[in-house]
């Protein structure tokens, strides 16, 4: 068992979610993660898809680097698995009928 849980909330995937107030969201967390070890099984297709859209995104990053030097600009630094899990998220609401999607982006005030 312990075995199992190592791998389950230790490995290359950490997990943290006992702070979460509501016990049936953690249970749903649980009974998501626990019986594939947290390990998605996803089809060659969709890992193409997730290496395609990290590429594009490191992509983006780096002309941006390039070409406006010394300006300011919002960095990926540790969010770039973001990307391919918005992509995912966005086809799966599409398939589901979802005509619109809003992403919302704090401002500094003044």
């Amino acid at each position: 068992m312990l075995t199992a849980l190592r791998e389950t909330y230790c490995r290359t995937i950490g997990v943290e979610y006992m702070h979460i107030q509501d016990v049936e969201v953690r249970r749903w967390l649980q009974a998501r993660m626990e019986p594939r070890r947290n390990r998605p099984k996803l089809a060659f297709r969709q890992k193409m898809r997730v290496l395609m859209v990290l590429h594009y995104a490191e992509a983006v990053r780096e002309f941006l680097h390039t070409r406006y030097q010394g300006q300011k600009r919002f960095s990926l630094e540790g969010a770039e698995t973001t990307i391919p899990v918005l992509d995912a998220m966005i086809e799966k609401v599409a398939e589901l009928g979802a005509r619109e999607v809003v992403i919302g982006w704090p401002t500094a005030a003044g």
